[in-house]
């Protein structure tokens, strides 16, 4: 599953590099009302152009906002049912939260398919400076409020900004204190073409996020 961030980009260069994966393609959530990805904000538009940039399938499934996880369930098994994949399998760019791994395993079990975690348990200062070497270039699009000021919305992710983190949030904003865009990456064939709009977007009254658009501005 992909948001286009940085730990589903640092997942996919993993199951890239291993010679026991074929990637057949990536897989997206999105809410069809404004066709942005939860959380992230980030337009399906850029997520399709960073797909075709990764000279990748993308296969999108639209989730309606505030559904419940019942039909949350419901609605990702019917839009893999769709999906081509003799191994059926699901990577999914998770770091240490034990809780969403393991629901991620009980939800891929009821749905016959089976769970990969290229990333899983990687220390997230070194895997992100690891990133960073590698080429791996991301923009922080969303930021919890209740840990981070929206003044960092628009930064690129990189050691200057990791610098500059409050004490005890995750460089890899892994409990949710960020949440990012990748816009070049190794294996990426050319950089995202992007920028920023003029306005920004509270939800929930606790997550801003930078309100992306597809193209030069």
């Amino acid at each position: 599953m992909s948001s286009g961030g940085k730990d589903s980009i640092a997942a996919l260069i993993r199951l890239q590099q291993s010679d026991q994966y074929i990637v057949a393609g990536l897989v997206t959530t999105f809410n069809p009302a404004n066709r942005r990805v939860a959380l992230h904000g980030t337009p399906l538009g850029l997520i399709e152009q960073q797909a075709a940039l990764l000279q990748l399938p993308l296969h999108s499934i639209g989730i309606p906002h505030d559904c419940s996880n019942k039909d949350y369930e419901r609605l990702v098994a019917e839009g893999l049912n769709g999906l081509q994949s003799s191994d059926r399998m699901l990577a999914f760019g998770d770091l240490f939260l034990d809780d969403i791994r393991a629901y991620r395993e009980q939800h891929c079990a009821a749905m016959g398919w089976q769970p990969v975690f290229p990333i899983w348990g990687l220390s997230t200062l070194p895997f992100s400076l690891q990133l960073m070497d590698q080429g791996v270039r991301a923009i922080i699009c969303c930021v919890d409020l209740q840990v981070l000021d929206a003044s960092i919305l628009g930064r690129e992710w990189n050691p200057s900004m990791l610098a500059d983190l409050p004490q005890g949030v995750d460089p890899a904003g892994e409990n949710g204190e960020f949440h990012t865009l990748v816009i070049d990456a190794p294996n990426m064939k050319a950089p995202l073409d992007w920028h920023a709009g003029h306005r920004q977007v509270v939800s929930h009254d606790r997550y801003c996020m930078l309100d992306l658009q597809p193209g030069a501005a």
